[in-house]
């Protein structure tokens, strides 16, 4: 299961949280630090002044965060689940608008794309705003593939 933490976080305090979750599970989670640096932790992604992620009509260093999972699905994945919290759920619902859930097979000489991970794991999430018009028509499946189903988590507080 791949593993996206939440703005300022860092991979590793993100899976000691999780353990419980790999404990019951008896699955491996990969979470990877964010590739921008923020108050101590790592972002997926840096904000206007008095933006937020739903709001905001660009997440500077978007080209960044994309290449960086893709990059991290081919050379750890592909992932049979994704896991996002809080600006990793966001991201997750951006990759799903965007397409970039797939990417090239590990084979150099392959340009077929890896599979779809089966299920969508959002918690804390809140459109993309960057990606809103997108998510109204995400990108088809590709013929003789299954949707990944998705589960979302909204608390109160959210």
């Amino acid at each position: 299961i791949l593993c996206l933490h939440g703005k300022s976080n860092l991979g590793a305090s993100f899976a000691a949280r999780l353990a419980p979750l790999r404990q019951a599970l008896g699955a491996e989670l990969v979470c990877p630090d964010a590739p921008h640096a923020l108050d101590g932790g790592f972002s997926w992604w840096l904000l206007p002044p008095g933006e937020r992620s739903f709001t905001t009509p660009v997440f500077e260093g978007w080209a960044e965060t994309e290449a960086f999972v893709r990059r991290v699905w081919s050379e750890q994945g592909p992932f049979d689940a994704v896991l996002g919290f809080s600006q990793g759920a966001i991201l997750i619902a951006a990759l799903a608008a965007t397409g970039s859930l797939r990417t090239p097979r590990r084979e150099a000489t392959s340009s077929e794309l890896s599979p779809l991970p089966a299920a969508l794991l959002l918690f804390g999430a809140a459109p993309p705003g960057p990606f809103r018009e997108a998510l109204s028509q995400p990108p088809g499946v590709p013929e003789g593939a299954s949707a990944p189903h998705a589960l979302h988590v909204v608390g109160r507080e959210d």
